[in-house]
């Protein structure tokens, strides 16, 4: 039996395989934060390079708390639109034949998938 053959094994094998990403990237990335990307760790630096480094402004550390409340505001609002936009797509026909389920999966994935990509 094939990992595609039930949509509901699909899901879940994507799902583990998006939750292993997630945790390599995230551990790549705490560790490219500590090395400071040249693999020397960031105790090793001098008192100087680790002075020169500044704090964001007040103003900027606003704005980015504003945008990224709206950002997310909107992506969950994108997500939570997801039963009424399925059965849109299941009542469309394409070249003759209405959209199935599996059809209907593959847009959603595109679509994030060139989220993903483009951002």
């Amino acid at each position: 039996a094939s990992v595609t053959s039930d949509p509901v094994v699909l899901f879940d094998s994507l799902l583990i395989v998006l939750a292993i990403a997630a945790v390599g990237f995230k551990t790549f990335d705490r560790f490219a934060a500590n090395t400071g990307g040249d693999g020397i760790s960031n105790e090793s630096r001098s008192a100087d390079a680790t002075a020169e480094e500044e704090e964001k402004p007040a103003k900027v550390k606003s704005m980015q708390a504003k945008f990224l409340a709206a950002f997310w505001l909107l992506r969950c609002g994108y997500w939570m639109s997801g039963p009424y936009v399925v059965p849109a797509y299941r009542s469309k026909v394409f070249g003759g034949v209405e959209a199935s389920m599996a059809l209907v999966s593959r847009i959603f994935l595109t679509g994030f998938a060139a989220t993903a990509i483009v951002s």
